[in-house]
């Protein structure tokens, strides 16, 4: 992507863009199943949910949760987000596409006290209906309970649960003697426009040019990338948006990819671009799916791709290997990629492959491990004073 746009020009369109949102933000509650206890518990599994009327962008989800036994206990808990497009087989369509999956967070639980457990989401967009699958760990035999409601005060679930099982083609079966568990779905604000967002908007328009977004659905099992050439406002009318076509970047067989990644060169002369996914395609059959890294790299600016799986050293691998990062060296034609595992306390992987290398480096480097490591990103450039060393930038 290439833009020549002066910093004057800029600066002023995005301080009257801010204006469009100045006025007060609506938040919303799309569902609630906290209100009417059933007085049971059980350990989670999978609720199919309704949203009530609102806007279809989560960006919280809240469950509250109990510690089983006689002490403090710490769990490895996630949540994913299936659409019900599966097969059925007797009790509905059953959950297939992830539409959002957690990564791994630590809880510790106390016998007898309600825990709110809050996960965060990167506004993600979802249909009315869904099933929210609530997944965790044993610890010393026991798991985490989940104080049982039923019905929702706002939107509505279906009475049961749908859990994991190999009786079953699907991997999935419905147990319709169980109350839900209790979940809070929260919605990203809605800005109010005001009469002066409208002003600005048309001056930022005048001003910057507009950039148009298509949306497109992404068919199960396809890593895609649509590429978005900005050409720079010229002195009267508007700027020129080109948006290419979706293109496949992987080889999966069907199985669904999510939390791209991707990094590209600033040379026109290069044509280097390097995407990365959470890959399911080994993992979506067992019990409880498994994920793994995976990488694209392209040298003709995304029209060809080869596709990789990059995986943490022996010691470090997992059931559980996410979060991908990507970075591309101009000055060394050197692609980097990256992630980590949820395992021995967490571990951030990342490796290279050169210009003429074959594969990415066997293993990959471990710079960190711990528990609170979580969304890694990844930026390299030249280290101070040496330019012919790498340096590497990683937030997480």
């Amino acid at each position: 992507m290439s833009y020549s746009v002066s910093r004057t020009r800029a600066l002023i369109a995005a301080v009257l863009l801010f204006g469009i949102l100045n006025a007060h933000g609506l938040a919303a509650v799309v569902f609630d199943n906290t209100t009417n206890s059933t007085g049971g518990l059980n350990g989670g599994r999978g609720t199919e949910l309704t949203l009530a009327v609102g806007p279809r962008r989560i960006t919280r989800i809240t469950i509250p949760a109990m510690g089983p036994g006689d002490e403090p206990l710490t769990f490895r808990m996630s949540i994913t987000l299936y659409a019900n497009d599966g097969p059925d087989e007797g009790w509905g369509p059953s959950p297939a596409t992830p539409i959002w999956y957690s990564g791994h967070v630590f809880h510790t639980l106390s016998p007898g006290a309600v825990t709110t457990l809050e996960f965060s989401l990167p506004t993600v967009a979802v249909p009315d209906s869904f099933t929210l699958f609530f997944n965790n760990n044993s610890v010393q035999g026991l798991e985490p309970q989940l104080p049982q409601f039923y019905p929702p005060s706002v939107g509505s679930a279906r009475f049961g649960r749908w859990y994991l099982t190999l009786a079953t083609p699907s991997g999935w079966a419905f147990n319709d003697t169980t109350a839900p568990f209790g979940v809070v779905i929260y919605t990203a604000n809605v800005p109010a426009v005001s009469t002066w967002g409208i002003i600005a908007l048309g001056l930022a328009l005048a001003t910057a040019g507009t950039l148009l977004i298509r949306s497109r659905p992404r068919a199960s099992g396809w890593c895609t990338l649509v590429t978005v050439t900005l050409i720079a406002s010229p002195p009267v009318g508007m700027g020129q948006v080109t948006i290419g076509d979706a293109v496949r970047i992987n080889t999966g067989d069907g199985a669904a990819q999510n939390e791209t990644s991707v990094a590209a060169s600033r040379s026109s002369a290069s044509g280097v671009v390097v995407a990365a996914w959470n890959d399911w395609r080994e993992g979506q059959t067992e019990n409880p799916p498994w994920v793994r890294i995976g990488v694209g790299i392209s040298d003709d600016w995304g029209e060809t791709w080869t596709d990789y799986l990059l995986r943490p050293p022996l010691a470090y691998q997992s059931e559980n290997e996410a979060d991908p990062m990507t970075a591309y060296d101009p000055r060394t034609g050197t692609v980097w990629a990256g992630g980590f595992s949820f395992v021995n306390g967490g571990a951030l992987f990342v490796a290279a492959k050169g210009p003429t290398d074959d594969d990415f480096q066997d293993p990959p480097v471990v710079p960190a491990t711990g528990l609170e490591i979580d969304k890694c990103l990844l930026a390299v450039g030249g280290a101070p004073n040496s330019p012919t060393s790498t340096r590497l930038f990683i937030a997480y």
